[in-house]
């Protein structure tokens, strides 16, 4: 299960990237009745052997939002969004939520910004820092301070 988890998320990934965005950073200026918000946003891509993963932000003055897909080759994918994203350091965190085989669940993720991209962590498959509810629907890290990150790199800007 952790790791179709996995698979899934980096499909979702995979599948954002895929929308022939271009290689920029895009920035807007959202208004509101008191002060306007820059938002910028930012498109990641890992792919190896089929497999994808996509991930995309936008960040804002107030957190840290966007999609994440893990689009595994020739298998079901997960596709999902993030939300309540913070950086602390230079470790992105977020809730992921996603549907994979037509299961919703709301996890925990985290991405370690490393020169142009982000390297995933794959905790949520079978690590010992990760713990998840009785039927899979809600995970989160047991020690944030331990978290390995020994996952794909996504590159910035690719498609």
């Amino acid at each position: 299960m952790k790791r179709t988890l996995t698979i899934l998320a980096t499909a979702c990934i995979f599948a954002s990237c895929s929308e022939n965005k271009p290689n920029t950073t895009n920035t807007a200026v959202a208004s509101d009745t008191t002060n306007a918000v820059v938002i910028e946003s930012e498109s990641f891509l890992y792919e190896k052997n089929g497999d994808s993963i996509i991930l995309n932000l936008r960040y804002a003055t107030s957190e840290i939002t966007g999609t994440l897909d893990y689009l595994p080759y020739e298998k079901d994918g997960t596709i999902g969004t993030l939300h309540a994203g913070k950086m602390s350091g230079d470790t992105l965190f977020a809730i992921y939520n996603s549907t994979q085989e037509g299961q919703d669940s709301e996890c925990e993720i985290a991405f370690l910004k490393k020169n142009d991209g982000y390297i995933v962590t794959n905790e949520m498959d079978g690590g010992t820092n990760y713990q998840y509810n009785k039927d899979y629907t809600k995970g989160s890290f047991i020690n944030k301070g331990k978290i390995k990150f020994e996952g794909e790199f996504l590159k910035k800007g690719v498609k």
